[in-house]
């Protein structure tokens, strides 16, 4: 997400758009700890199939985003 829009891609989610907007890089990345934290402290025995779910749609995003940064001007 991050080197996408540093090289000129649009975010798509709003709430992600707005937290870069407003809190910069850092306050993203701070924001994707704090919820990961926070889940993981209400919700400790959390199946792993879920686990294995939410770590193949994030890898989702990523390949999204790598393949938008590949297309894009340098």
């Amino acid at each position: 997400t991050l080197h996408a829009v540093s090289l000129g891609a649009r975010e798509a989610n709003p709430v992600v758009r707005w937290l870069l907007e407003t809190f910069g890089p850092g306050g993203f990345i701070a924001a994707k700890v704090g919820v990961t934290l926070l889940f993981l402290h209400y919700y400790p025995d959390i199946s792993s199939d879920v686990v294995i779910l939410v770590n193949g749609v994030t890898c989702a995003v990523a390949a999204h985003n790598l393949r938008v940064a590949s297309q894009l001007p340098r």
